[in-house]
């Protein structure tokens, strides 16, 4: 994955390298165990930051500061009925991946698409 400076220097901060493998057996029996369908692009997520955890610094501009991020769908924070209700009604395959902002679960759709679910709603981060 290639990615700016500004985020690489973050991610590399919290453990991440270019190399990071981790393996994802774990997670997927999980997420497995609870009906998930994992796709090959939910494996290679979970391997390159499966298990990373931080809070990002404010962003340069000063006018945004993420909360918490985790990259584990066994976080708390994810709420797999949830992703199964948005799932039927995106008519979308998505399995959960981690937790944003201690209140989303974030989501990998087949489609290789990212989605943020919370009680408020779902949305795409890349939008």
């Amino acid at each position: 994955m290639k990615f700016g400076l500004y985020v690489e220097t973050i991610l590399k901060a919290n453990g991440w390298t270019e190399n990071r493998s981790v393996d994802p057996t774990p997670w997927i029996q999980t997420l497995n165990d609870n009906g998930f369908e994992v796709t090959p692009d939910v494996e290679a997520f979970l391997k390159c930051f499966g298990g990373l955890q931080f809070t990002p610094p404010i962003n340069p501009k000063g006018k945004y500061r993420p909360e918490e991020l985790s990259f584990s769908p066994t976080d708390p924070v994810c709420e797999f009925e949830r992703v199964s209700y948005w799932a039927k009604k995106l008519n979308e395959v998505l399995c959960p991946v981690g937790a944003v902002f201690r209140r989303a679960t974030l989501c990998i759709g087949e489609s290789g698409a990212y989605y943020l679910i919370s009680d408020v709603g779902v949305g795409l981060p890349q939008e």
